[in-house]
């Protein structure tokens, strides 16, 4: 397991030594006299600022003393645990702000919250109690065992709530935050007193020292535990996982943990988990943990299937995978308060996201409901086709048709109406958040503004749906609105990933369309046999773009949202303009005919599960034939025979 605080101080050995090159800026550098040279937290602040969690201001100038905001601090933390980006949610966070990635990406960690006004207030100073409260939901990130110290300050009184007690104690127990000795004796915390550069290093520094310490060895004894009243309580300790397997009674009131850490159980769900070394959690071909397949992003719900010592078996999407144990904690059905699930609203279905690490939940709407749900009802599904209700049983399967409608379409709507639709929704954001500073003005500075004869042109040209790359905007440039789309002019988050935010410059959208459709689509995921071709619909973690493109699991049904909304707004002429049907096996030969000959072969499928649009079937002596689309764009309309592909079921 990579150390965070070990690459710090590798770096300070690295940055500190002695120069074997002589180089002019090496000597200019060693010349330069800062000004935390002396200091009481001097060495803190070096860790910090070779590890880039702080920077200066130029000439060797590091203002250990200017008070430090709400907003540098958030910054502050998302760098030193290398946070992946996040959704903005804060009004007041102006999305040109250098601090709005920083503050966005604490935010979805769970590690910093807003007012009881819904501002965060980045320009605030940060107070010793607010750095203490940002501190303890860090650790909480970790899932590392909140413990408290008595706190014996002074002035424990004007601490502002019992939850910052707590937060205080927690840092206490940790050594993160410290209290202020005083000439009587008696120690201070100073709760409301300003943070300082300096001190807002040393306590990153110990926090991440705190992280290491924490998660770094783990328990080698095995422990067998019972489920009462929603409680753990321990029965016996084992030297070894086999010994702790076999005292194992397999039910759901027991499970067998490491340290404090589930590692089996008979029923529940795995939460993916960032490490220290990556906030991705991979799941892999086997259980040998070798053969990496996907990776999906920190807090995202997999269903349990089984476990051994080092791996979790889960199924993700429709798939099956392996996970390495340290990457995911698991919750027994028994203790399981809050999760995931689907609900139907006015005839649209929503799923409602539970975090685990804010105990809270967000929502969004994927398109219309199947008739099989009832409105208001809880369902549960792990793919997003087929639903469960509360007591396990199936209810349905149905299948969102813009989830698994492949790109290689055309839509029903012209420029003009692509572009009055873009504009409307950007008037109805103004309308809608008039104190959100991430919408004023967005029909005027929004970069989709009149994109549409663009979007029609590479339809024409290049195959791609022009719906599909304005849905696709939408949900990754927030309607064209966000920090590297007004920036850089990306749309489409490419080369942005979660553990390496890099930021692409593309001259024009038009250039950045292009790389999407030329560098991307058509050249890594619709081909069959491109590096990434899953489908090339955006489907989900199992099949589409989705298995790619992105780590968040449900990116493709929130791309297929918008779609639905577009659509309706419009009319509603793409909706099941297409039949859509889904290849059923491997190695699947597409022909120029419905006849099966050499001469009539042109390329294959290789992996199942591909989606493909189905123009005409035909029956004919020898077999079924479907006419569909081709996905390679030298061919337009080629067959399949038909016992290799199912029709999808699409809600209708």
């Amino acid at each position: 397991m990579k150390k965070l605080f070990s690459i710090i101080a590798m770096t300070m050995i690295l940055l500190g030594g002695l120069s074997l090159t002589g180089s002019p800026k090496t000597i200019q550098a060693e010349e330069c006299k800062d000004d935390i040279t002396g200091i009481d937290l001097e060495k803190e602040m070096r860790e910090m600022i070779a590890a880039e969690v702080l920077n200066g201001f130029g000439n060797c100038k590091y203002g250990p003393k200017i008070d430090v905001t709400r907003g540098q601090f958030a910054t502050f933390i998302a760098r030193g645990l290398d946070l992946p980006l996040g959704n903005q949610t804060f009004p007041d966070v102006d999305l040109e702000s250098k601090l709005a990635d920083g503050i966005s990406a604490a935010s979805s960690a769970g590690i910093v919250t807003g007012y009881s006004s819904g501002l965060f207030g980045p320009n605030d100073k940060i107070t010793r109690e607010q750095m203490a409260m940002m501190i303890q939901r860090a650790l909480k990130f970790y899932d590392i065992t909140l413990e408290e110290a008595k706190l014996n300050f002074k002035d424990v009184d004007q601490l502002h709530s019992s939850e910052t007690k707590r937060a205080v104690a927690t840092n206490v127990y940790y050594e993160i935050i410290k209290g202020v000795p005083q000439e009587d004796g008696s120690t201070i915390f100073m709760p409301k007193e300003y943070a300082k550069r300096d001190a807002a290093a040393a306590v990153i520094s110990r926090l991440l020292t705190t992280i290491d310490n924490e998660i770094g060895p783990q328990p080698t004894d095995f422990q067998l535990a019972s489920i009462v009243k929603g409680e753990l309580t321990p029965i016996r300790t084992y030297s070894n996982y086999g010994a702790a397997l076999s005292a194992w009674d397999g039910s759901n009131s027991q499970v067998i943990m490491n340290g404090d850490h589930i590692v089996k159980m008979n029923t529940g769900i795995a939460v993916s988990v960032a490490t220290p070394s990556t906030s991705l959690t991979t799941i892999y071909a086997n259980e040998s943990l070798t053969a990496p397949r996907v990776g999906v992003t920190y807090d995202m719900e997999m269903k349990y299937l089984e476990s051994g010592e080092d791996f979790v078996k889960v199924q993700y999407a429709d798939k099956v995978g392996y996970v390495k144990q340290e990457q995911v904690k698991l919750i027994p059905i028994n203790l399981l308060k809050n999760r995931t699930y689907y609900t139907v609203q006015n005839g649209l279905v929503y799923h409602k996201l539970y975090s685990h690490l804010k105990d809270s939940y967000s929502a969004y709407s994927v398109g219309k409901a199947p008739a099989f749900l009832a409105e208001g009802q809880q369902y549960y599904s792990w793919d997003g086709n087929t639903f469960y209700n509360t007591s396990g049983v199936k209810v349905g399967t149905a299948y969102q048709y813009f989830q698994y409608l492949p790109a290689r379409t055309e839509t029903s709507y012209t420029a003009a109406e692509i572009d009055a639709y873009i504009l409307a929704k950007l008037k109805e954001l103004e309308q809608d958040y008039p104190d959100n500073p991430k919408y004023k003005d967005a029909s005027k500075k929004s970069k989709l503004i009149g994109i549409g004869e663009y979007l029609k042109k590479v339809e024409k040209e290049k195959k791609i749906n022009a719906l599909h790359i304005l849905s696709l905007a939408f949900n990754e440039s927030e309607y064209g609105l966000s920090p590297r789309a007004q920036e850089f002019n990306n749309l489409f988050g490419l080369r942005v990933y979660d553990d390496n935010p890099a930021n692409d410059y593309f001259s024009s959208q038009e250039e950045n369309i292009d790389e999407l459709v030329n560098e991307f689509w058509n050249k890594n995921y619709i081909p069959p046999t491109g590096p990434y071709a899953y489908g090339g619909a955006f489907g989900n973690k199992g099949g589409g773009f989705n298995v790619k493109y992105a780590t968040d699991p449900y990116w493709g049904a929130k791309n297929a949202g918008h779609y639905y909304r577009i659509d309706q707004a419009l009319g509603g002429k793409d909706f099941n303009k297409y039949k859509i049907g889904m290849t059923n096996t491997e190695g699947l030969n597409i022909r120029s005919k419905p006849e099966v000959s050499t001469s009539t072969f042109l390329y294959e499928y290789p992996k199942a599960g591909m989606p493909v649009v189905i123009l005409d079937k035909m029956t004919l002596p020898d077999r079924t034939w479907f006419k569909i689309n081709s996905d390679p764009i030298a061919y337009g309309e080629v067959y399949a025979a038909g016992e290799f592909i199912d029709e999808l079921p699409t809600v209708k």
